[in-house]
């Protein structure tokens, strides 16, 4: 009886929402940001479809060139000619090779803190991979290593609190990756209480 009743259910709802949207869902875009403002405004350049037959954006680590490919035309993208790339769900941030620790490299947005200006940005490297963590604060400030010693560079004079929080999180078994039970880094949560604007 449940089954039956489950079953008319379902087809009513399916019946009543347009097939496009469920296409819509099924699709994996990609594209990039060819400006800071665009980033920001989540404004994609040359966007395609990655569902389609003989259409990619591929990421090439050696060179870090960013290619879009068709079937009608090939574009690459210099490092540094483009601000960033998005690509299906995922957006990544290019940022030169300003410090020692911190490679030229495209680095994947992992998380945003939840205040309105000044978040602290979470990456990943896409050329290093691995769990290594980056941060910056804000989408146009420098990416650091995620570390004691970078945080204590920023924040030790403004925040004290924040770095002992910090130096504390750096000491578990997760260490500055540590996730709280929705699945939010703490050291996002930390910033969010201790950092004042």
């Amino acid at each position: 009886m449940k089954k039956n009743i489950l079953s008319v259910i379902i087809t009513i709802y399916s019946t009543l929402i347009p097939t496009n949207i469920f296409s819509q869902v099924d699709s994996c875009y990609a594209g990039v940001y060819v400006s800071y403002d665009d980033f920001k405004n989540n404004k994609l350049s040359h966007k395609i479809n990655l569902n389609l037959k003989k259409v990619s954006l591929e990421f090439v680590p050696l060179s870090k060139i960013i290619k879009i490919s068709t079937k009608d035309s090939c574009i690459r993208f210099k490092p540094g000619a483009i601000y960033g790339y998005y690509k299906c769900g995922i957006t990544y941030r290019y940022s030169p090779n300003e410090e020692l620790l911190s490679p030229e490299d495209y680095y994947q947005i992992l998380e945003m803190s939840a205040r309105e200006s000044n978040k602290m940005v979470i990456y990943s490297s896409v050329f290093l991979g691995g769990s290594e963590l980056f941060y910056s604060i804000g989408l146009s400030s420098k990416i650091h290593r995620l570390n004691v010693s970078n945080i204590e560079k920023d924040f030790g004079k403004t925040c004290p609190e924040f770095v002992t929080k910090t130096k504390e999180l750096a000491s578990t078994i997760d260490g500055l990756a540590k996730k709280n039970e929705h699945g939010k880094y703490l050291i996002n949560t930390f910033y969010e209480r201790f950092v004042k604007n």
